[in-house]
């Protein structure tokens, strides 16, 4: 039985924490991301700090042990002292703001970040205050005076942990709101009529930045306290100060880039001009060389020297405006000879028998050339695979050059050239656009 009354006893504590760790309060009236600190608290701060979510304060329906309706605006834990002042500290300050003032005020998640039905946050100011007043106004007084809303999430890092993640609102107070003591409530609306309020004391002022006073108490002899330091918000000059300095340094860094940019420009330039100079140099090295090559030209785009003619056969061998063509097969051929009957070309001086092809790499591997000597009984033929290497261009759409090296036919003079092919299974024609000897 103990057990059992031990059981229930951890449960209903286990709800209890659960309940309490749902809702949430403004713990921070304006939070400075540049500090990243606190810069100004809620109204009596430490009860937070000493009792955690008692300090809280609930109203609506959903309040126990009865429904309470919407009419006192601060908590319990926020009742107003003597002196409102009595309720900061140096550790937990009053905001001491400007109109028009951009504040960014938080709460913790409490597990409702992203819920669908995760309601409202509002932010009300009150009328005018003073230090000496004894109570708050009512609820239908925030009311009338509603200075932002927003949905409740925004939370940071929420999925780390759902409970204490910190959401934020940042807004603006009024532009029109004349120097004075006033009350910041946080109203949160959970669900229809189940509200949660915080109130904050803030003063509005002309100058800038915090400068809270601990309450004055009654002089005894004491020793002296170690005045402990409050950061203090810059001032509008030195913010303005700040900011010439930072356009100063990305001018000076945008300048050091448009130099180094101009620099590697000019580099880059200088590195074009020498590779302009080694390809002028090559161009000319090569053109001495071209010079001085000995060619006897059969072909040249498509059209035979006039020295020679051709004799052709095969109803796949035909001549095109820029080239001739043929199928690699039995029965056609390209055949081109001497005009004057008898031997025309020369191997002297020569090396090379040049021929401008195109063709897939299969096919004009299965193309055969021979070059034919006057009254010659048994012409030599020499395939084209063993002379095609890797820098062969195998699209169907490009000419390449296959050099054969003269000693390969073992003469010296020759009648004709004929191109030719063995293989039926040869699916697809060849172009031939030029033809030399060279050297």
């Amino acid at each position: 039985m103990k057990k059992i009354i031990l059981f229930l006893t951890v449960l209903l504590v286990l709800l209890f924490v659960g309940k309490i760790e749902s809702h949430s309060f403004m713990k921070c009236v304006d939070w400075d991301f540049g500090s990243n600190s606190c810069a100004a608290y809620p109204r009596n701060y430490r009860f937070y700090e000493q009792q955690g979510d008692g300090f809280l304060f609930q109203r609506g329906k959903f309040t126990k042990p009865y429904p309470t309706e919407l009419g006192q605006s601060c908590g319990p834990a926020q009742r107003r002292s003597s002196l409102i002042t009595n309720l900061y500290s140096s550790k937990h300050p009053m905001g001491n703001f400007q109109p028009g003032q951009k504040i960014c005020p938080q709460w913790p998640a409490r597990n409702h970040a992203n819920a669908l039905r995760a309601g409202t946050v509002s932010f009300y100011l009150s009328p005018k205050m003073t230090p000496e007043t004894a109570t708050d106004p009512g609820q239908e007084v925030f009311f009338q005076h509603l200075i932002h809303s927003s949905p409740f999430g925004n939370c940071t890092k929420y999925f780390e942990n759902t409970n204490n993640a910190t959401c934020t609102a940042c807004f603006d107070l009024p532009n029109d709101i004349s120097s004075g003591l006033y009350i910041l409530q946080f109203f949160w609306e959970f669900n229809p009529k189940e509200y949660y309020l915080t109130c904050a004391d803030i003063m509005i002022s002309s100058g800038s930045g915090y400068h809270y006073h601990e309450p004055s108490a009654p002089q005894r002899q004491t020793p002296p306290l170690r005045e402990e330091f409050i950061p203090q918000r810059p001032t509008r000059e030195e913010l303005q100060r700040e900011e010439r300095q930072r356009d100063q340094e990305e001018l000076a860094q945008r300048r050091k880039r448009q130099n180094e940019e101009y620099l590697e420009m000019q580099r880059e330039k200088e590195r074009e001009q020498m590779q302009r100079d080694i390809e002028r140099k090559t161009a000319a090295d090569e053109a001495r060389k071209h010079k001085s090559t000995i060619f006897q030209h059969i072909m040249r785009d498509g059209q035979l020297e006039r020295d020679f003619t051709s004799a052709s056969w095969g109803p796949y061998s035909k001549k095109d405006v820029q080239y001739y063509e043929t199928r690699p097969i039995l029965g056609n051929v390209l055949f081109f000879k001497c005009a004057s009957g008898s031997n025309c070309l020369s191997s002297k001086g020569k090396r090379t028998l040049n021929i401008n092809i195109l063709g897939y790499k299969e096919i004009v591997a299965n193309t055969q050339v021979n070059l034919l000597t006057k009254g010659e009984k048994i012409p030599l033929s020499i395939a084209l695979e063993q002379y095609i290497d890797s820098s062969f261009i195998n699209d169907g759409d490009s000419f390449n050059t296959i050099r054969i090296p003269l000693e390969r036919f073992f003469r010296n003079e020759f009648y004709a050239i004929t191109i030719s092919g063995y293989d039926d299974s040869n699916s697809d024609i060849i172009r031939v656009e030029a033809i030399s000897l060279s050297n």
